[in-house]
């Protein structure tokens, strides 16, 4: 695959302060619910209009029920755009949630666990990584936001003072890649894989440069430049 040749970016992560001040519980023995949690078909869906996270159990569905009636779970999280389900060794099972309240919930209580004040402009899309660190990817300023997280809670410190930026234009999508252990980032003309390096508070990100898909049409993911002798899994397996 051909690297996208992007020099006028700046892809060095940038320590910026976190204005946000809420404290945090630590997590101990976080509830699960098993007969939730093992069902095979949770439907997990937005509601802008009422800014609710809800939940349905497909599962129980009888014909004549109206999908209120497999609500198992219902929370106000503001007005939302990214939503995904996580299990984190610390915190137990989760919700993440980008958007006016980018946070983390635990599920199925529904107790916020923690919040940023500070996401970026117009956050689409959040992701866990393995450490239980955060990426927020915000489109209108272009970039991804790594949150610290994980060592935050664990130690019952205060809510994250700060953070690290990485440039990606119009970015709208992260997604951890447990395969490969790379995090994909989505990017208006771009996909991107980026390995995570470090440990504890010095972990970040790096890009990988063999790694970077250029979209010819931001439109259309299938127009892409690529090498047909280079195949993505001898990239990330080096």
């Amino acid at each position: 695959l051909l690297s996208c040749n992007d020099s006028a970016r700046n892809d060095q992560a940038t320590d910026i302060p976190d204005s946000t001040d809420k404290k945090v519980e630590k997590a101990t023995e976080p509830p699960v619910d098993n007969e939730l949690i093992n069902s095979s078909n949770m439907l997990m869906a937005h509601d802008q209009l009422g800014e609710r996270l809800v939940i349905y159990d497909i599962d129980n569905y009888e014909y004549g029920k109206s999908l209120d009636d497999l609500e198992t779970f219902d929370i106000k999280v503001g007005h939302a755009a990214g939503l995904k389900y996580r299990e984190d060794t610390v915190l137990g099972n989760v919700i993440l949630v980008a958007g006016s309240h980018t946070a983390i919930y635990s599920y199925p209580t529904g107790k916020r666990l923690w919040y940023t004040k500070t996401p970026g402009s117009n956050p689409h899309s959040i992701e866990m990584l393995p450490s239980g660190n955060i990426v927020v990817a915000s489109s209108s300023d272009g970039i991804l936001r790594f949150f610290r997280t994980s060592a935050l809670v664990d130690k019952n410190r205060d809510v994250a003072k700060t953070y690290s930026d990485y440039n990606l234009e119009d970015a709208h999508g992260v997604l951890w890649d447990p395969e490969y252990e790379i995090l994909w980032a989505l990017g208006a003309y771009e996909l991107r894989a980026y390995r995570v390096k470090g440990e504890g508070s010095r972990e970040r990100l790096e890009k990988v440069d063999m790694m970077s898909i250029k979209l010819i049409n931001k439109d259309n993911i299938k127009e892409i430049e690529y090498s047909e002798n280079t195949k993505i899994e001898d990239i990330l397996k080096q």
